[in-house]
């Protein structure tokens, strides 16, 4: 929330531009997508209510001769502010603070707007929120320590209170120290700067990491930020009003020493991993293609090359068309397959794994693409930070505009699209998984052709342990389409349901999931009589065929999901 938006990288605005001639102007170029869409950088503050209320501050200091680093000189004095209210005894005092708090955040949000506007982003600014930051998250918990030995002060009895809150600013110091040398460390050492990723630095194994998932609905790995300090203050002067104070002061301040040092230990831990960290990840990529849309495929294919912080191994599998043959011709550096017959989709994806490296693997339409160039990046730091994740599906998006159907969302309780959560079905056009998941969930299901191929796939992989993922906050691209444009949709529809369930469930759920889709599929499609037949022609044959095999889930699977919130009989 502030210049390090892109420290000394000149912004999308430029030297010299004029005011802006209206807020969605000004919005446009001050709080980008990637300025929005970031997890690390922005304080929850920010995406609660900062950034729709900052445009209209930014908007008055553009009006003004006031530079961007002006502006985050007036952030620190505000800053330093906030402590200085604590001084103030009483509950007015703390909440003078929370409201100086919350001015300090919106500020910070104004000169990094100013400077994407104006162009004139720069390690000076970098270097003064630095200053404003640092100083104010240790001045605040020095005021708390002389609110705890309450006034008049005596010493050497309130040396404890005082000495208590100088270790607390101690450890916050320290805390954002370490997260800061992380950067630097990889700057010095010429590696890529960390994505910034729902994820990037969470704890991934140990202790430190039980405490934190613990600690999830009662995160006191943040309580040492500004905003967070004021409103604990706040909370324990209120409490203070009946209990006394300055007893609950001293409370709070003894506590959060504790809880400070517990965190410095988890920030310890993942600052070293992440400062240790290795070169980019490599990704696989299948783009799966008959040919037919060249535009499309092309858009897709540079989406993924201009993917940052990985590198990616691209193949193009053509589904009985050689993609040698492409007109235009295909970027340098990506292999084909040139599959004679069309094998349908899953076999066709399943054919292109083997041409490809990395310990991780995507697949793609040829008519999907992908709109960010950190998605393959942020995808990969979700997989690693959560090993438990075994597949992930973006969030889909009509790039014309058009409403998303609610099908491209996997789950029987819609919900918001940008909500994610674990499912047990995915959309196939934009697949990000490890690849030894992969391997050990058996790949795509060769027989389906088309359709369903998905679910058995998200069934597999949590039957390997791990979990499938719908991430909210990835998008990919895809036109709107109707899936029963196909020829045999209904009838493969039907089919392949029959055989999800006699390929992979225990024998007594099979007559409960089957029935259960037939009874949504005649209630969903009884005023399409024709539909329906052909859907009872594939009924019949999902009975009457072999499925291609057959590997159960377990129960304890079976148990998993439906913990997760889905029982395999629907």
């Amino acid at each position: 929330m502030s210049q390090t938006d892109a420290p000394g990288v000149p912004g999308p605005g430029a030297p010299g531009r004029g005011v802006p001639t209206s807020i969605a102007e000004l919005k446009a170029v001050a709080q980008p997508p990637e300025v929005r869409g970031r997890r690390n950088a922005e304080h929850w503050t920010a995406d609660l209510y900062l950034r729709r209320v900052s445009p209209y501050l930014t908007w008055l200091f553009l009006h003004t001769r006031i530079s961007a680093n002006g502006v985050t000189g007036i952030m620190i004095l505000v800053g330093w502010s906030t402590a200085a209210a604590l001084l103030i005894p009483g509950i007015w005092g703390a909440l003078f603070a929370v409201v100086l708090g919350q001015l300090q955040m919106l500020v910070d949000c104004c000169d990094g707007e100013v400077a994407r506007w104006r162009g004139t982003s720069s390690p000076a600014g970098v270097f003064l929120d630095k200053v404003g930051h640092y100083s104010t998250e240790a001045l605040i918990p020095l005021a708390l320590g002389i609110r705890a030995a309450a006034y008049p002060l005596e010493f050497p009895a309130d040396f404890l209170w005082t000495t208590i809150a100088a270790l607390l600013a101690l450890v916050i110091v320290l805390n954002k120290a370490l997260n800061d040398m992380v950067h630097v460390a990889r700057a010095n050492a010429g590696l890529a700067k960390l994505a910034d990723a729902k994820g990037e630095s969470d704890p991934r194994g140990g202790l430190i990491a039980t405490l934190r998932k613990a600690a999830r609905f009662v995160p006191f790995h943040r309580l040492y930020h500004s905003v967070e300090l004021t409103l604990i203050v706040f909370a324990a002067a209120v409490v203070g009003l009946f209990a006394g104070q300055p007893v609950v002061d001293r409370v709070v301040l003894s506590a959060l020493l504790p809880l400070s040092i517990l965190a410095l230990g988890g920030t310890s831990s993942q600052s070293w991993r992440a400062a240790v960290s290795g070169p980019d990840p490599r990704v696989g990529v299948v783009v799966l293609t008959m040919g037919r849309r060249p535009e499309d495929l092309a858009r897709g294919i540079r989406s993924v090359l201009d993917q940052t912080d990985v590198s990616t191994d691209v193949v193009v599998v053509g589904n009985g068309w050689n993609p040698a043959t492409s007109d235009p011709a295909l970027p340098a550096g990506v292999a084909t397959v040139h599959l004679p017959e069309n094998l349908g989709i899953p076999a066709g994806r399943n054919r292109g794994v083997p041409h490809v490296t990395g310990d991780v693997l995507f697949f793609l339409d040829d008519d999907a693409f992908l709109p960010h160039a950190d998605f393959l990046a942020r995808g990969c730091a979700m997989l690693a930070a959560t090993p438990d994740l075994g597949l992930v599906q973006p969030r889909v998006v009509d790039p014309t505009g058009a409403v998303s159907p609610r099908r491209w969302i996997p789950r029987i309780r819609k919900g918001e699209a940008t909500h994610s959560s674990d499912v047990f079905s995915c959309w196939e056009g934009a697949v990000l998984l490890p690849r030894a998941v992969f391997e050990a969930a058996g790949g795509w299901g060769d027989p389906y052709f088309y359709a369903h191929e998905g679910i058995e796939l998200a069934w597999r992989v949590w039957n390997t342990g791990h979990r499938a993922w719908y991430a909210g906050d990835l998008e990919a691209g895809h036109p709107v389409i109707d899936p029963a444009r196909h020829a045999e949709y209904f009838r493969l529809n039907a089919r392949n349901r029959v055989w999800l369930a006699k390929r992979n469930l225990p024998w007594v759920l099979v007559p409960f999931y089957v029935g259960s889709w037939t009874a949504i599929q005649v209630l969903r499609w009884a005023r399409k009589p024709k539909a329906l037949r052909a859907w009872f022609g594939g009924w019949a044959a999902g009975w009457r065929e072999n499925p291609g095999g057959r590997r159960p889930l377990t129960w304890k699977t079976v148990w998993r999901m439906t913990r997760a919130g889905r029982l395999p009989v629907v």
